[in-house]
């Protein structure tokens, strides 16, 4: 998988974290289904790990989303709005 930049690969990253957050689903969870640690899950969601197609189509399945919705879109709309407001929901949360 060839990535443009940097933060493609951070959108990525944070778009299968805050997906698997919605789901109610752990780290060690999803790394169960996927034949990872949480250690590595963790990584990866920091984008301190690189993810391979094969990985990336797997998590997308387990998160029920089309792997193209995980990528940044050029217009800012769908799933990055979905991404924004989830991630400004979850840090609401953490400062309380």
């Amino acid at each position: 998988m060839k990535y443009r930049n940097k933060g493609e690969i951070e959108h990525i990253c944070l778009s299968i974290r805050l997906l698997r957050i919605q789901k109610g689903m752990s780290q060690e969870e999803l790394g169960f289904k996927i034949g990872l640690k949480k250690s590595q899950v963790s990584k990866l969601e920091r984008a301190k790990s690189l993810i391979n197609t094969d990985l990336l189509i797997s998590i997308a399945k387990i998160l029920d989303v089309n792997p193209e919705m995980l990528f940044p879109k050029e217009t800012g709309d769908g799933l990055n709005t979905k991404i924004n407001e989830l991630h400004l929901e979850i840090s609401k949360a953490l400062m309380s």
